[in-house]
């Protein structure tokens, strides 16, 4: 038998493998109660743009009463367009700002509060809200990584602590955005990774305490969305002043960086509303998967991972 012969046979009876491990992984998986009732609530953190907006519009085509955490008043008056109270059945914006505890506090009273009102299920959280910013870990200042820790780990925190009595009552889920970069270790997204990567283990460890009441809890692995605002830096003609100041003294990695991403962007064909089709798709599962892979770069990556020398591929691709 030839080498190519071998080194394929090979291949596919590890794609056959780590197909099978997919298939028990759904039979293994528990079965999690689901609310089929018109007008479920869901509560959407960092939804003025993007996924989060992408997710909150998806729901809300499909009858759910949707509250739509934004920062900004002109977001929140765009959303509100002439509701004055939260309306079952509405895409309802809520004053949420994750770095400020008063803000999820009252956000979780008011979602309470509507659905012992309006003898409505709590669904499920979606922690969405998040923020990246790339540079060098030399030129990462504390207060940068502070910055992403508040929003997606202390935020995330607060949010699921605050509406875990409402979790509990209705059986609802807990979702969290995530993506496929913890695969990859991109230069320069050190922190926004390392929160992510966080994120995921917050997410595993969350969804065994909670098992004796029936919450299911996922972690989106995602991949590069096309129609995304975060992360515009290397998507304009000339790069801004302040994304080269974080650079400095890295050019050659910071160009290489910006080819990277574009590339990524090239050959990525998932927008924000595909991924709202995906949450969607699990709220309405018995059976939701942990680890949900959405877009091909992300599957691609998952695979990848598996491979003795993904390590030594990733570091050489850094410097591309």
């Amino acid at each position: 038998m030839s080498f190519c012969a071998i080194i394929s046979a090979t291949l596919w009876v590890v794609l056959a493998v780590l197909v099978l491990c997919k298939v028990a992984a759904w039979i293994l998986q528990p079965s999690y109660p689901v609310a089929d009732v018109p007008n479920g609530v869901v509560l959407v953190t960092g939804a003025s743009r993007g996924i989060g907006a992408g997710i909150a519009k998806v729901l809300h085509k499909n009858k759910y009463t949707v509250f739509a955490g934004v920062r900004q008043q002109k977001d929140y008056d765009k959303l509100a367009a002439g509701l004055r109270d939260p309306t079952p059945g509405a895409l309802n914006p809520l004053h949420l700002d994750m770095n400020k505890p008063e803000d999820i506090d009252a956000a979780a009273r008011t979602v309470s509060e509507f659905c012992e009102q309006h003898h409505l299920p709590f669904v499920a959280l979606v922690n969405n809200a998040g923020t990246a910013v790339t540079a060098p870990i030399e030129n990462t200042t504390p207060e940068l990584l502070n910055d992403h820790f508040n929003v997606h780990i202390i935020g995330a925190l607060r949010m699921t602590r605050a509406l875990l009595p409402l979790l509990k009552k209705h059986h609802g889920r807990v979702i969290s955005t995530g993506s496929c970069t913890i695969h990859v270790s991109p230069v320069g997204f050190w922190a926004y990774v390392t929160c992510k990567a966080a994120q995921r283990f917050f997410c595993t460890i969350l969804r065994n305490e909670l098992k004796p009441w029936g919450i299911a809890v996922t972690y989106l692995c995602i991949g590069t969305v096309v129609d995304s605002e975060i992360n515009n830096d290397f998507r304009v003609s000339s790069l801004p002043a302040d994304f080269v100041e974080r650079w400095t003294g890295y050019d050659k990695l910071r160009d290489a960086y910006v080819r990277v991403m574009k590339y990524a962007y090239m050959f990525a064909f998932l927008k924000c509303e595909g991924v709202g089709a995906s949450v969607l798709g699990l709220l309405r599962s018995r059976r939701p998967s942990f680890d949900c892979y959405i877009g091909m770069d992300s599957y691609m990556l998952w695979l990848l991972n598996y491979l003795p020398c993904w390590d030594h591929i990733n570091y050489y691709a850094s410097w591309m």
